[in-house]
C-alpha cells in the first residue's frame, strides 16, 4: 500500500496484473455472447487462472518474508532448482496447516466473488450491451493506471517487491536470458584465490609481528554490526570511540578488511572456520551445524588452550549454540548465562525472536572472571557484543550526536562497547596479562542508515556494509597500518600464525601475513537483492544477479560509491563476471562435498 495524499494507492502491481488477467478472459466471453460451450471454457480458463494467481499471491508472503523479494528464476537457478536440500528444507519448512486453510479460505473466496461479479457482468452486459461495459472497465482502468504509474514513478519503492509475484517471476525468466550463468558460464579465471592454501604457503604466512612478543592469551571482541567507517581511527566523524583511537597507538591496524557475507552466522562461520560457506540465503549454521569441520577453537584446544565463548545476545537463533557445541569450546554462554545488574534488553517479538540480550560490560566482566580462573595454561575467549545491533541500545546514559533518534541510539551504544573494550584493555594490564594476551578487535559486518537508501544491514555489498574494522592490539605494537585487503576468513589462520601455529589444510583462508596473497577479498548477500562481488586494490565490483546488473567503483576517487563506473569499465565487468563466476563455482563443489556425508 502507498499513501498519497492522505488517501491509500492500494497494491498498484497487483491491480494491473488482475486488470489484465480480466481483460484476457473475461473481455472474450462478454464478446462471445450466445455461445455457450467456448464462453464456459473460457470461464473456466479464468477461474484456473485465478486460483492459480491467489495460491501464488498467498506462497508469496512466505517467500518474501524469506527472501525479501518474489520468487525468481535466478533464486532458483542459484538453489539448484530445489535439488539443494537446504533450499528444499527451507521452502517446505514454511508450509503449515494454518498456511494451507489459508490458502484454500482465499480460493474459496476467489471463487465466490468471480461468480458474483461474473454475474453482475451479465446484467450489465444484457441491459447496456458489452460494447459499453467494456469500453467503461477499459476507461476506468486506464484512468487509474496513468494516474498511479505517474505517482508510484515519483517514489522509490522497492517494484520488485510491489510486483505480482506471478508477473515478477515470468521478468526474470526474460532477465535471465541476457544474465552471465555464475554456476554454468565457462571462466577462464582458475580457483587459487578459494583454494586452501598449499603447504608453502601456508609456512610462507608466519606471523609478521615484531620479534620479541610472547603471546599467550587472545582474545577476539566481535563488533556487531560495527563498519570500518565509524571508527576514528578509520576516519569516523563521530567521537565515539577514543579508547580503540588510544588503542590503535599500539595495535596492528588492518585498514581493508571484509565482511564475506554481511550478516552474523555467516560471519561466525567465516570467523571460526576459515571459510565462505555456501553462497546461498540460509548459512551452515542453519543447514548442518553439526558438521565436522576444524575451527579456531578446536585448533587452540587441540594446543592445550582453555577456549570460551561469550555472546550478550541469544546464540539459539539460526541454530548458533548448536553449532558452537561441535567448535572446541569448554564454555559457551549468552545472554541467558551472564549474570547482570542491568535488567535484560528485550527486543524480540514473535516474528523476530532471540533479540534479547545483556550488556556488553557485562559479557566482558564474564568473560574476565573466566579468564583469571586460571593462569596457568593458555587461553583463548570469543566476546561478541550485541548492543549496536538493531534495535540497538544506547546504555544508561546518552549523548546527543545530531543524528537521527536510531542511528543516535547506535552510535551511544558503540560508545558503549568502546568504553568496555577500554576496561577490558585496563584489567588486563593491572594484572600484568597485558603482554602476554592478543587482543583482536573486528566487526562481524557494517550497518546502514540511510547510505545508498538503505537501513540496517544484509541489504547490499556497499562498503557500509562489508568494510569491517580489524585491530590487533598488544604493547608490544606500535601503531602500525597493513594496507592488505583481506576477509573475515583469513583472521583465524592469521591468529595462529601469530601464535606459530600451522593452519588446517582445508581452510580457505589465509594470513593476512602471507606474501603470497592475491589482493582480493570476495563478498555477497542473498535476501534482497542476489549480489556478488569483489575488491581488488581500488577496484570493487558488484553483480546483482537479480537484474542483471554491474556496478564498478574506483574507491579511491569514489569512497562512497555514489558514480558507478560500469559504463566506461567493459573489461573490468567481463573479467569481474568470470572471477565470481569461478568463486561461485568452487563454491558450489565444496559446499557439496562438504555437505555429502548424511551419517554426522
Amino acid at each position: 500500500m502507498a499513501r498519497v495524499g492522505g488517501r491509500t494507492l492500494a497494491a498498484y502491481y497487483d491491480l494491473a496484473y488482475a486488470a489484465a488477467l480480466t481483460l484476457l478472459f473475461l473481455v472474450p466471453v462478454l464478446l462471445l455472447r450466445r455461445r455457450g460451450r467456448p464462453s464456459r471454457w473460457w470461464y473456466r480458463g479464468f477461474l484456473g487462472a485465478g486460483i492459480v494467481s491467489v495460491l501464488a499471491a498467498f506462497a508469496n508472503v512466505k517467500i518474501v518474508s524469506l527472501l525479501g523479494r518474489p520468487l525468481s528464476y535466478q533464486w532458483l537457478y542459484y538453489s539448484d532448482f530445489l535439488q539443494a536440500e537446504d533450499a528444499r528444507n527451507a521452502v517446505f519448512e514454511e508450509l503449515s496447516w494454518p498456511f494451507v486453510v489459508a490458502s484454500a479460505a482465499g480460493v474459496a473466496a476467489f471463487l465466490v466473488l468471480a461468480r458474483v461479479f461474473s454475474a453482475g457482468l451479465l446484467v450489465l452486459r444484457r441491459t447496456t450491451g458489452p460494447r459499453a461495459v467494456v469500453a467503461v472497465g477499459v476507461a476506468g482502468a486506464a484512468a487509474y493506471f496513468v494516474a498511479g504509474g505517474i505517482l508510484l514513478s515519483r517514489r522509490h519503492w522497492d517494484v520488485q517487491t510491489l510486483q505480482s509475484p506471478l508477473f515478477s517471476l515470468v521478468r526474470s525468466f526474460a532477465i535471465a536470458r541476457r544474465s552471465p550463468q555464475l554456476l554454468t558460464m565457462r571462466t577462464s579465471v582458475d580457483a587459487a584465490d578459494f583454494e586452501p592454501p598449499t603447504a608453502a604457503s601456508r609456512a610462507a604466512g608466519a606471523a609478521a609481528l615484531p620479534a620479541g612478543l610472547e603471546i599467550k592469551n587472545v582474545i577476539v571482541v566481535v563488533l556487531e554490526s560495527v563498519p570500518a567507517r565509524y571508527l576514528e581511527s578509520y576516519g569516523g566523524p563521530y567521537p565515539v570511540t577514543p579508547e580503540l583511537t588510544r588503542a590503535s597507538e599500539r595495535s596492528l591496524v588492518f585498514d581493508h578488511i571484509y565482511a564475506n557475507c554481511p550478516t552474523t552466522s555467516f560471519s561466525l562461520v567465516s570467523l571460526l572456520l576459515s571459510i565462505y560457506g555456501g553462497l546461498t540465503f540460509d548459512g551452515l549454521t542453519e543447514r548442518r551445524p553439526e558438521v565436522p569441520f576444524p575451527s579456531l577453537g578446536s585448533e587452540l584446544k587441540r594446543h592445550s588452550y582453555r577456549t570460551a565463548f561469550f555472546s550478550s545476545s541469544d546464540l539459539r537463533h539460526q541454530s548458533g549454540e548448536v553449532f558452537l557445541a561441535r567448535r572446541g569450546f569448554d564454555v559457551v554462554k549468552d545472554h541467558r548465562g551472564i549474570p547482570c545488574d542491568t535488567p535484560v534488553y528485550r527486543a524480540s517479538t514473535p516474528n523476530w525472536p532471540f533479540l534479547d540480550g545483556v550488556d556488553d560490560a557485562c559479557t566482558a566482566s564474564a568473560l574476565l572472571e573466566w579468564l583469571g580462573a586460571d593462569s596457568s595454561v593458555p587461553s583463548f575467549a570469543v566476546l561478541w557484543t550485541m548492543m549496536t545491533h538493531f534495535p540497538y541500545f544506547a546504555g544508561t546514559t546518552q549523548t546527543d550526536f545530531g543524528v537521527g533518534e536510531k542511528f543516535n541510539r547506535y552510535l551511544n551504544g558503540l560508545r558503549h562497547d568502546d568504553r568496555m573494550i577500554g576496561n577490558l584493555l585496563r584489567v588486563l594490564e593491572e594484572r600484568g596479562q597485558a603482554r602476554s594476551t592478543l587482543v583482536v578487535v573486528v566487526g562481524d559486518h557494517g550497518e546502514s542508515f540511510g547510505q545508498h537508501g538503505q537501513w540496517t544491514h544484509a541489504q547490499n555489498l556497499y562498503e557500509e556494509s562489508v568494510h569491517v574494522p580489524l585491530l590487533f592490539i598488544n604493547p608490544g605494537l606500535h601503531g602500525e597500518r597493513s594496507p592488505v585487503i583481506g576477509g573475515i576468513i583469513d583472521v583465524a589462520p592469521t591468529i595462529l600464525a601469530a601464535l606459530g601455529f600451522d593452519p588446517p589444510s582445508v581452510w580457505q583462508g589465509r594470513s593476512l601475513f602471507s606474501p603470497d596473497r592475491s589482493g582480493r577479498a570476495y563478498f555477497f548477500a542473498p535476501w534482497a537483492d542476489l549480489l556478488f562481488g569483489f575488491r581488488e586494490g581500488d577496484l570493487k565490483v558488484i553483480y546483482d544477479a537479480s537484474d542483471n546488473h554491474f556496478e564498478v567503483y574506483d574507491l579511491a576517487k569514489d569512497p562512497e560509491e555514489a558514480v558507478n563506473r560500469q559504463a566506461e569499465a567493459a573489461e573490468s565487468t567481463r573479467i569481474g563476471a568470470q572471477r565470481l563466476a569461478a568463486w561461485a563455482q568452487y563454491q558450489d563443489r565444496m559446499m557439496r562435498e562438504l555437505l555429502a556425508d548424511k551419517s554426522h
